[in-house]
């Protein structure tokens, strides 16, 4: 099974399971990270973590979220088939659907959501009912939202 995640803004997420992102997701801070968090991390990167694979895109490197983005990047999900993809969105509303800052992150997104059986969109309730610079995709390209307690608060 290949399930896809977005480094974002310096926080990888390790999963011991991938079937529950609610109970065994970890988030880890890659800029101040935790003695057992920096393990996981070596783990993950070199293989030694049983089941887990690090594949990288290639593209242009951004230090800031240390992410890789544009049409190379893009590229790399030609031919792949996952089965989940947990994404993250700068903002999404009813009328703008998924919107994000970056232009020369749009085209590596569009490509992860059209290689994804399932589209996780996971996005803090501050990020619901704005509207961000560039058009990600309508809000039917997302089968599942995970949020925290904060959207009953959202108008």
């Amino acid at each position: 099974m290949l399930t896809i995640y977005e480094f974002r803004e310096g926080a990888l997420k390790a999963q011991t399971g991938l079937h529950r992102i609610t109970e065994e997701a970890v988030w880890i801070d890659l800029f101040n990270p935790t003695a057992e968090e920096e393990e996981i991390v070596e783990r993950s990167a070199d293989g030694a973590e049983p089941g887990f694979e690090v594949h990288m895109t290639g593209g242009h490197f951004k230090a800031p979220t240390l992410s890789l983005s544009g049409e190379r990047s893009a590229e790399f999900f030609a031919g792949l088939f996952a089965e989940k993809l947990f994404l993250a969105t700068a903002a999404l509303d009813i009328d703008g659907g998924l919107t994000y800052p970056s232009l020369s992150d749009i085209a590596v997104k569009r490509a992860m959501i059209g290689s994804a059986q399932q589209v996780y969109l996971v996005a803090d309730s501050s990020k619901i009912g704005q509207r961000s610079f560039c058009m990600l995709g309508g809000l039917n390209d997302i089968d599942v939202l995970i949020t925290d307690d904060g959207i009953g608060k959202v108008k």
